[in-house]
């Protein structure tokens, strides 16, 4: 699910309305609905973490060892090689080429993206435990307003 569908269906289930019976009522669907796709977005952040680790790794050997039959990218690898290697590098230059290798920052920001999702969801998780709350008071408002102790 993309950020923004994320954005949207929330612009939708945010609303309370007025009618504060069946918007209480509908808490623990929106709790479903959320923590569902809260789940299913931590699962693939998880896997991209991990999908990061291990091109990381491969990088790092790559560009430690420099090109070798055994870490020479395949084609079903998804990661090209670097041209800029002529020579195996010193440490120093070794962290700067991983650092700006386009392989890891492409899958960096994807974690990022991923990430930001991940931490929308939890805050609408957070907003619909608060929800009762918020009923409940807009309840005890109405009443004050029409002098309803």
């Amino acid at each position: 699910m993309k950020l923004d569908e994320i954005f949207d269906a929330w612009n939708v289930d945010s609303d309370i309305g007025v009618d504060l019976g069946n918007s209480s009522l509908k808490i623990a669907k929106l709790h479903y609905k959320y923590y569902r796709i809260l789940s299913n977005e931590r699962l693939v952040l998880h896997k991209l973490r991990t999908d990061f680790d291990i091109l990381k790794l491969k990088k790092e050997d790559y560009y430690k060892l420099g090109p070798t039959k055994e870490n020479t990218p395949k084609d079903d690898d998804g990661w090209k090689v670097d041209n800029r290697l002529t020579r195996k590098p010193i440490k120093e230059t070794l962290n700067k080429l991983i650092a700006t290798d386009e392989d890891i920052i492409e899958l960096s920001l994807k974690i990022d993206y991923q990430q930001e999702k991940v931490t929308f969801l939890e805050d609408i998780i957070k907003m619909v435990h608060s929800r009762g709350y918020q009923i409940k008071n807009a309840i005890d408002y109405i009443k004050f307003k029409e002098g309803i102790t």
